[in-house]
């Protein structure tokens, strides 16, 4: 999460040259100034992924149906390529839906889609391969081009497929949890074991735990904007584990010290504080009071 979106900023401004470059250079002076360049390039994307969420955003609810759409489609113009595939990502957290985001300039759209569990997006525009120019991607994940002419039909059929593979209420992505461990069962021992079925990936995700009634001792926001969570959790054993949850920060308000916790997570290194330490990577919480089973 460091060093990926710095080589990937260089690809987004077409400039994937100089990761390339980075990557083979066997000069320091060399690599040192290429860092220096990639790394100015990585603010310029950070700049534009705000400024065109922000976008974005203020156009959902003039052109989507939040209570009944299936998906989010949104047409912006006038803004720069190399994030709305990041976009379209935050998007999709934000709504628990499909997202499709164009750019459209000169009579062309481009853009980016990305979707849930159970929804394959590339199939999806399959269907709808009368309207597009050209498409392409795997099932979470999608690139389109298509005449701007073209949006408005592209628009309703991807509604009308959205509908009919979502039937029902829209409803939180189900997480298929791989084992519920006991407190007792995480150690660095386990995270070795787990280090064994790398690399994961599309193909091979790491494997997804569980465990019930965590007590919470500690636990603050992080970053420099606060968006993400931090807490210090405890079993019967009084041992204390360390979790951090991305994007999670405004869980603080509905959590207290001395409460109990169920977590569903990943389980990884947490190199900053040592070299055997390992941390959980949180995806989802539900808070428990001392009278629960």
């Amino acid at each position: 999460f460091s060093l990926t979106p710095v080589l990937n900023a260089a690809g987004r401004f077409l400039k994937a040259d100089l990761a390339v470059m980075l990557l083979i250079s066997e000069s320091e002076r060399e690599s040192g100034a290429l860092v220096r360049e990639m790394m100015l390039l990585n603010q310029d994307r950070k700049l534009l992924q705000k400024s065109n969420s922000e976008h974005f955003s203020s156009l959902v609810e003039a052109q989507c149906d939040l209570v009944n759409d299936k998906i989010i489609f949104v047409v912006a113009s006038g803004l720069d390529h190399g994030v709305t595939g990041i976009v379209a990502n935050v998007m999709l957290r934000k709504f628990d839906r499909p997202a499709v985001l164009l750019i459209t300039r000169d009579g062309l759209a481009t853009g980016s889609c990305r979707s849930i569990p159970g929804f394959n997006i590339v199939n999806a525009l399959a269907e709808c391969k009368e309207f597009l120019d050209r498409f392409g991607g795997h099932a979470a994940a999608a690139g389109l081009t298509l005449k701007a002419e073209n949006i408005p039909a592209l628009r309703e059929k991807l509604k009308a497929v959205a509908a009919r593979e979502m039937s029902g209420a829209l409803k939180v992505s189900p997480i298929e949890i791989d084992r519920e461990l006991s407190i007792e069962s995480i150690n660095y021992d386990l995270l070795a074991q787990i280090s064994m079925l790398e690399p994961f990936g599309q193909d091979n995700p790491p494997p997804i735990f569980a465990v019930k009634k965590f007590r919470v001792k500690n636990l603050s926001q992080i970053g420099k904007t606060k968006d993400h969570l931090h807490l210090s959790l405890s079993g019967e054993d009084g041992a204390t584990l360390h979790a951090v949850g991305w994007r999670m920060g405004s869980a603080v308000k509905e959590l207290a010290k001395e409460v109990y916790i169920d977590a569903v997570f990943h389980l990884e290194p947490d190199r900053r504080r040592g070299e055997s330490a390992f941390q959980l990577n949180l995806i989802d919480i539900q808070r428990r009071s001392y009278g629960e089973n």
